[in-house]
């Protein structure tokens, strides 16, 4: 998972914004997923992991979207079939966390 993050902040050109937010993102996860294969994660495993990484909505989005990047690249090098990112479900947002 760290290779491709690495590769994703490398080709991707984004705001500052959206940078940071990934960044901000990615370092909630990272410990758990930096050194396992994208495709040993479970859909469940997933979820889990986003609802204790983050406790707003806009973080959980971020990590949501990050995984989604991840999952794309490796579907596009095949290392995955499914993009297993977009069965994450968020919580209702609340317009106080933005």
């Amino acid at each position: 998972m760290s290779e491709l993050y690495s590769l994703y902040l490398d080709t991707q050109t984004l705001s500052e914004n959206k940078l940071r937010g990934y960044k901000i993102a990615y370092r909630r996860i990272e410990n758990k997923v930096a050194f396992r294969q994208i495709d040993s994660f479970t859909s469940v495993e997933l979820q889990e992991l986003v609802d204790s990484s983050a406790s707003t909505y806009s973080t959980r989005k971020d990590i949501k979207q990050i995984l989604s990047h991840l999952y794309r690249l490796a579907m596009r090098d095949d290392y995955v079939d499914k993009n297993r990112a977009e069965f994450i479900k968020l919580p209702p947002e609340n317009r106080k966390d933005l």
